[in-house]
């Protein structure tokens, strides 16, 4: 046991519930509870953790999450987002709509393969494509896609 709680008690996850407080502050906590049998009685055993800066930080994260979501979604750019190696993991509606391929095509693409050939070799040369030095200063130039 720790703290008199034995271990497998110790990780139950357990409601959470809005309370107010005798000056009217609703305030949300998270609570806990358990029978406890032993020889002397039968109990239950409840622990009440106030979880209100957690709930508001949850909440924070999901409203902006929502309307970074809605922006996306939402923007006439081109909006996308590759790993290390430049492969796409992402890209808005927008992207595919100017580039006309369905998000099947080009999500694990390599965003050089969208290239036209003769950009590639006029943008990067001989130099790798995801060499950050080879990158910079070649957005705002125009490009051709495939």
């Amino acid at each position: 046991t720790h703290l008199g709680i034995p271990a497998d008690l110790r990780n139950q996850v357990g409601q959470t519930w809005r309370h107010r407080a005798k000056d009217g502050r609703v305030f949300v906590v998270e609570t806990i509870s358990h029978a406890v049998t032993s020889t002397l009685a039968n109990v239950r055993m409840v622990m009440v953790n106030d979880v209100t800066d957690r709930e508001l930080a949850a909440a924070k994260l999901r409203n902006s999450e929502n309307r970074y979501r809605s922006v996306v979604e939402h923007a006439g750019d081109i909006i996308y987002q590759t790993d290390a190696k430049g492969r796409f993991t992402f890209c808005n509606d927008a992207a595919l709509r100017v580039l006309g391929y369905a998000r099947s095509e080009v999500i694990g693409k390599r965003f050089v393969e969208l290239i036209h050939p003769a950009d590639r070799r006029r943008i990067f040369g001989r130099r790798h494509p995801f060499n950050s030095r080879a990158l910079s200063g070649y957005f705002g130039r125009e490009v051709s896609f495939l």
